[in-house]
């Protein structure tokens, strides 16, 4: 007994299992470094920290430089086989070889750090340990399906003693996880969730669609029915809403052409009235009406295609801001465009121009030579 007293009082503060816990920890902290303490909250990935020759497993490395580096206190998945970690049944861990990889690498840190701190192992365990020769158990999904608390706690309990018993302290597995949205990547990992619904939907076949109101009528009778709707009362209410939106849409598509051929029209006759003098010139030097249209309405055809192309970019901006702000709490509309909606403005805008030059190549042709000898007023 003595013999034990005295090697237990050499030890250091926070080795001597003797001391309480707080009194350990307090010691241990008051020897690290800043940069020790913040290595123990390093997780890196562990499947690539050791190495297997033959029968033994050694610490790699990689694992020596990052202890030697940044003090880590924590691996996570060292035992861990799948097609991320290209861990197999050839180069991976199995059960035995895992507890040998685990005493290596604690005897390492152990052996070769200043202060000797063991580490953490952590392990992926959503379903069963993740690794060679452990048990497969049904998804997290598919045990809540079972709705036995008591299967799963005993499930829980093999996989722990399957971990720990290869050395390792942590398992991740879905526990609390709740799904509320099946689009989430990662539902089959979850237990789910037990709703509590507050509306109920009755399908009424078309047979019964006249009986309606008396089916809700009834329905209605139940002292837990607050309130009742009916999906064709409100598809009635959103067609008719639609329909005079479609109204309001025309007009607004209408006016619009209207304003663009106003602006295209006064821009281009105000183009050659300023220039009348320049294009009676033209004609006295040789060139046919044609001609004479081509050289002027040729910044009417530019001008159209650069709006055909700013049109659509701010259109779909336009069209997003009117859709966000016209939308009420029961409709929703659609932000899609279809490419067909651009081939039309396209083609409208092309009209409205081809119009505008046909007007302006009329008024070209009555252009007399004689004002090419007036002086400039």
């Amino acid at each position: 007994m003595n013999v034990v007293a005295f090697a237990q009082s050499s030890l250091l503060p926070y080795k001597n299992p003797v001391l309480s816990v707080d009194e350990r920890v307090k010691d241990l902290l008051s020897r690290m470094t800043l940069e020790e303490k913040v290595g123990q909250l390093l997780c890196p990935l562990g499947w690539e920290m050791y190495e297997i020759k033959d029968d033994e497993v050694h610490p790699s490395e990689k694992f020596k430089r990052l202890m030697k580096e940044k003090n880590a206190g924590m691996l996570w998945a060292t035992y861990r086989a799948d097609p991320w970690t290209k861990k197999t049944l050839e180069n991976g861990l199995n059960p035995e070889l895992a507890a040998k990889a685990g005493n290596a690498l604690q005897k390492y840190v152990i052996e070769n750090t200043r202060l000797g701190i063991p580490l953490f192992l952590a392990e992926e365990a959503p379903h069963g340990h993740m690794a060679i020769g452990t048990t497969v158990f049904p998804t997290g999904i598919g045990m809540a399906a079972t709705w036995s608390p008591v299967l799963i706690e005993e499930v829980g309990n093999v996989i722990a003693k399957e971990i720990r018993s290869q050395g390792a302290h942590i398992s991740y597995g879905p526990v609390l996880d709740l799904s509320r949205d099946p689009r989430w990547s990662r539902v089959e990992e979850t237990f789910g969730e037990d709703p509590d619904y507050a509306d109920i939907v009755f399908a009424v076949r078309d047979e019964y669609k006249d009986q309606t109101e008396s089916i809700g009528q009834k329905i209605m009778e139940s002292p837990a029915v607050l309130s009742i709707s009916y999906t064709a009362s409100t598809m009635d209410m959103v067609n008719r809403m639609l329909s005079t939106l479609g109204i309001v849409i025309i007009v607004l598509i209408v006016s619009a052409g209207m304003l663009a051929f106003v602006v295209l029209y006064n821009l281009n006759n105000i183009n050659i009235t300023e220039r009348q003098r320049e294009l009676a010139t033209l004609k006295v030097l040789g060139f046919f009406d044609g001609e004479v249209s081509q050289y002027v309405l040729r910044e009417n055809i530019i001008l159209t295609i650069a709006g055909i192309l700013f049109g659509a970019v701010f259109g779909i901006l336009l069209h997003r801001y009117i859709i966000v702000t016209v939308e009420v709490d029961a409709v929703m509309f659609g932000r899609n465009i279809r490419p067909i909606s651009f081939v039309y403005c396209a083609v409208i805008t092309c009209i409205f121009s081809a119009v505008v030059n046909i007007f302006m190549h009329k008024k070209l042709k009555k252009i007399d030579m004689v004002e090419s000898l007036k002086s400039v007023e």
